[in-house]
Formats: C-alpha cells, structure tokens, sequence
C-alpha cells in the first residue's frame, strides 16, 4: 500500500495542551485507533487488491493515539469470505471483529482508486 497503514478507529477526542506557547493552551484533536497490518507483501494475484488483518489475536487488540492530521482517508474493507454460509451472528456492528483478512477496496470511488493505485 506504499507506505500508507490501515486503522479501525475507536474514538475520537481532543484535549488542551497547557505547555505550548498558545495563550490558554493549544487544543490537540487525536483518534484512537487499532491497526490492521499487511497480509501479504504484494496485491492478492487474484483480485489486485492488498489484504491487510487485525493487528494481535481476536482477544488482544493493541490500540494507540494517533493526532488527527496524520489520517489521510477513509478506507473501504471488504472481509475475505470463506466457504459456507454465514452465521446469522455477523452484523455491520461486529464485522470487523468476525473475519480473520480483508481486502482494502480501491474501487469504492475515484478518489479511493486514484489514492490507492500505483
């Protein structure tokens, strides 16, 4: 993905910073996020899209504090499915916690593709 890292985020806040220069302290917008890491070192010869998995195990997902900025878009994921028929479990809420690999669409929209292509 050349250099660009994948994140579910969690949250979103901000706090003031008293220490800087800023008269009544300078306010810092942050995500927490946790991260998906790289599949594979290429493109899945198949589709051409990058696979990318939860960082850690189903049971212990390390999550970090990001600033704002450092975000660039939103990204498009797309559960690699297996054989068989889904349980009746798996809802948009806890999609992102049922599979083991997803694939990072760059077809959603131009910009996605124009961001993400080589």
């Amino acid at each position: 993905m050349e250099g660009m890292l994948i994140a579910r985020l969690h949250l979103l806040f901000s706090f003031k910073d008293y220490e800087t220069e800023v008269e009544g302290g300078d306010e810092v917008q942050c995500a927490l996020v946790s991260w998906f890491v790289p599949a594979l070192s290429c493109r899945d010869p198949d589709t051409g899209m990058w696979m990318v998995k939860p960082e850690g195990t189903r049971r212990h997902r390390p999550i970090q504090v990001i600033p704002l900025k450092s975000i660039a878009r939103g990204a498009h994921l797309l559960p690699k499915y297996g054989t068989g028929r889904l349980p009746d479990s798996i809802t948009h809420v806890n999609a992102l916690d049922m599979f083991q690999t997803y694939f990072v669409n760059p077809y959603i929209d131009h910009h996605c593709h124009e961001f993400l292509s080589e």
